[in-house]
């Protein structure tokens, strides 16, 4: 098996090769300047499994071996799982980039995992696979902050924002708030979706998120 397939950057073959066995953070996210800088992280995600195609012309009856032709089907698909994992946190980062910067609830921008399936070109299926249970660490001065990346794509993003506004003036009526979400954050929400997630924040008498917590947010036309 070794004698047919290499991997780049000298990294080790599996003999059971799969890409959801391999975690941690996919990127190191900072601003230098206010830019947006976005690092892939030197670890088993960036590494890719290529076929060596010279021993198998060369090896006579190895290329039609059925044990051969599966295990380089299940290659090409660790990599096209690990190019697609990539892809899509890129995507998402660049897409709540401002929020990036600061945590602010306020820059956050309701991204849907359909959404980022369509500008790459992906099923939203193999965009929920790609980010459960991945995260990416965002360079701050003085710190290091891990983020889940279903944290940053998903239905939690509306909630996360409805609990802000919320949190900042808790007089606003549902209608309201559904206002300032269609107005400043280009939601189509209805007054009861509203009333929905802010009797579950009642519910659970905490914030969606913890991150979230003595966060101030101004309500109102976003610059």
């Amino acid at each position: 098996r070794q004698e047919l397939v290499g991997a780049h950057q000298s990294s080790e073959i599996a003999d059971s090769p799969t890409a959801s066995s391999i975690t941690g953070p996919l990127l190191r996210v900072s601003f230098p300047g206010g830019q947006l800088h976005v690092e892939h992280l030197g670890s088993a995600h960036s590494k890719r499994y290529i076929v060596r195609v010279d021993v198998l012309k060369s090896t006579p009856g190895l290329s039609g071996s059925p044990q051969v032709r599966r295990l380089i089907r299940e290659l090409r698909q660790v990599n096209d799982a690990l190019r697609t994992r990539f892809e899509v946190a890129e995507q998402i980062t660049r897409c709540q980039a401002e929020y990036l910067k600061s945590f602010d609830p306020a820059r956050l921008r309701p991204l849907t995992q359909r959404a980022i399936a369509m500008q790459l070109h992906r099923h939203p299926a193999n965009v929920q696979r790609a980010i459960h249970g991945r995260s990416i660490q965002v360079v701050q001065p003085g710190a290091e902050r891990s983020v889940d990346l279903t944290d940053l794509c998903g239905r939690a993003i509306v909630r996360a924002i409805i609990d802000a506004i919320n949190e900042a003036a808790p007089a606003l009526s549902d209608s309201m708030i559904a206002d300032i979400l269609t107005r400043d954050y280009g939601v189509a929400i209805t007054r009861r979706t509203v009333n929905y997630h802010r009797l579950r924040l009642g519910q659970r008498r905490r914030p969606v998120s913890s991150r979230f917590r003595g966060v101030q947010l101004s309500v109102g036309a976003r610059s």
